[in-house]
Order: C-alpha cells, then structure tokens, then sequence
C-alpha cells in the first residue's frame, strides 16, 4: 500500500499538475501507537511537510481487539486533496476515455 501512496502523490504531481504540497494527509492509528513516530514514519516515507497533516484519529482498543505493537505496523494513510475544478477536469477526461472505447 505504501508504494501505492507515493505513486498515487506522484500521478497527481506528473498527470493533474498538482504540488505535492497541496495534498493533506490523514492518519487512523490506535491509542498504543505512538503517534508522533507514526506521523515522521509516514511525513518520510512521502515525503510531504508536517503542515500537511489533518489531525490524527486515533481509535481506542475495545478488549478483545488486536493491537500494532509489531514494528512494521503503521496505522493507516489516507491522501486527500480537494478542487472542485480538477474534480471537473479528471470526470470529463474519464467520460472522454470510455466513450472513446463505447463508439
């Protein structure tokens, strides 16, 4: 998933013309991880600046549920940017690309 992330950041970059630096991250992690290492895991391995973080949802640990002690568990990502205006962009050059193949 991790590789997808970059290369999701990157299509975004090279095929809509958007910074990298307009993208917002958001972080689900639970209540044993530590959050300020998750957050330099993830600001690393994306390479985005720490102002492009949301708040971070952290989830309790009902009893019973699992837990991600293991060093390579990091939560989940999420990769957010919003623009009514690319929104418009990107449907119409989809519509575009299948009505291509449709006649």
């Amino acid at each position: 998933m991790r590789k997808k992330l970059r290369f999701f950041i990157k299509w975004l970059e090279i095929y809509l013309d958007i910074p990298k630096s307009d993208v917002k991250i958001q972080l689900h992690l639970y209540e044993t991880m530590d959050i300020e290492t998750e957050t330099e895991f993830w600001q690393n391995l994306l390479g985005v600046e720490m102002s492009q973080f949301y708040k971070t949802q952290v989830r309790k640990l009902r009893e019973g549920s699992f837990s991600y002690k293991e060093s390579f568990r990091h939560g989940t990502c999420q990769v957010i940017y919003y623009s009514g205006d690319k929104k418009a962009r990107l449907v119409a050059a989809m519509k575009a690309f299948v009505d291509s193949f449709i006649n």
